[in-house]
């Protein structure tokens, strides 16, 4: 049997989920510390009494680490990561990690991400603040202080952690910005931390762009392939009935 159609058909799935990855990317290319993903593929070759078919599989999506541009913001608990490393947040599902450092005070004075889930130092403490404080100083390191009306200096209020990873390509998206890993961060010896900036998302516009044309045409093409097999198979079909 004449296998060629299911070949096709699974290029044409391979085809529309890369176009998700895509749409994905484009539509977070303005999220703070977005990474873009790229879908990965490999072929496997399926079990048949005449031969073997080479069928295209998408298996995986990997995120390019690469370091977004930064922009200044002025707000003083945005912070960027010059650098390798992730900040470390506690959500309800535990330890995430992100490099948006779009952070705000709760109404419990805790440094948290804007889904309200806790900022954590390398040792997993958190960075809380006293309410009477009126302004706040992160310094290179991600150590925090802040001063209030009645203090004569700033006081430390917390470090905002930076975590590493031997292999980055491992971490997985988690939803929300974040990233999880089977393995824990260790403390980053590479990062700079700057007060008042965001790491914008390495979202290359363009780029996604002309790739989702050339993933729609490549789409139609397919699908153009496929009705011209199947229309192929339905004559053969129809003189090989008339033969009988």
């Amino acid at each position: 049997m004449d296998n060629s159609i299911y070949s096709a058909l699974a290029g044409q799935v391979g085809t529309f989920n890369n176009m998700n990855t895509v749409a994905n990317n484009v539509s977070n290319a303005n999220t703070s510390g977005y990474k873009s993903d790229t879908m990965v593929f490999n072929t496997y070759l399926t079990k048949d009494v005449h031969d073997n078919n080479t069928m295209p599989q998408d298996f995986s999506t990997v995120a390019d680490d690469k370091t977004g541009a930064m922009h200044v913001t002025s707000r003083p608990l945005d912070v960027a990561i010059s650098g390798q490393g992730m900040f470390i947040v506690q959500t309800p599902v535990g330890v995430r990690y992100t490099r948006n450092g779009n952070f705000q005070k709760n109404a419990d004075n805790i440094l948290v991400t804007a889904q309200n889930y806790p900022v954590l130092s390398i040792e997993g403490n958190q960075v809380v603040f006293q309410e009477t404080d009126t302004d706040v100083r992160i310094y290179q390191n991600g150590a925090v202080y802040a001063i209030g009306p009645t203090d004569t200096q700033y006081q430390p209020r917390g470090v905002i952690g930076v975590a590493a990873f031997s292999n980055p390509k491992l971490l997985r998206k988690a939803g929300d910005n974040l990233m999880t890993s089977d393995v824990d961060g260790v403390e980053s010896d590479s990062f700079t931390v700057t007060q008042g900036a965001l790491e914008d998302s390495n979202v290359e516009g363009i780029m996604e762009m002309t790739r989702m044309i050339e993933l729609q045409r490549k789409a139609e093409m397919t699908s153009s392939l496929i009705e011209g097999i199947y229309s192929v198979h339905k004559t053969a079909y129809r003189a090989i009935s008339k033969q009988n």
